[in-house]
């Protein structure tokens, strides 16, 4: 009975940690559409964005593009120093990071996961 009860208490206990709270709403993260033209998402200050980037280069190479707001920093002064982007004000480049930090941050997946060795046929060029 003991033996039961010590696998069943962890089951459970994960069970109740991914059922709501009684009374308790999800959150709900907003979704948003994407602008045709850009493919950016139409979230607060994406034309903010779209025009200050549109300037200099396709769209395409900002949304092909995922990065931490480090990242966007870095390559926002690269483009600045090194590439002739005029000096945007304080505010202006706060509004861009923070639109580039969240919907243009890394993604947990993005490529497939690797073919599990069993599955892979044999390397001619393995040495024996």
């Amino acid at each position: 009975m003991k033996t039961r009860f010590r696998l069943l208490l962890p089951l459970l206990l994960l069970a109740s940690t991914r059922l709501p709270m009684a009374g308790s709403e999800p959150s709900q993260k907003p979704t948003y559409s994407r602008d045709p033209s850009s493919g950016l998402l139409m979230a607060p200050d994406w034309e903010l964005v779209r025009n200050n980037c549109i300037m200099c280069h396709s769209m395409m190479i900002v949304v092909a593009q995922r990065g931490t707001r480090t990242r966007w920093e870095r390559t926002l002064e690269w483009m600045r120093t090194q590439a002739g982007m005029p000096e945007l004000s304080p505010d202006v480049a706060h509004r861009i990071l923070r639109y580039l930090e969240v919907h243009q941050a890394p993604i947990a997946v993005g490529r497939r996961r690797p073919i599990p060795p069993d599955l892979m046929p044999p390397n001619p060029y393995a040495s024996q």
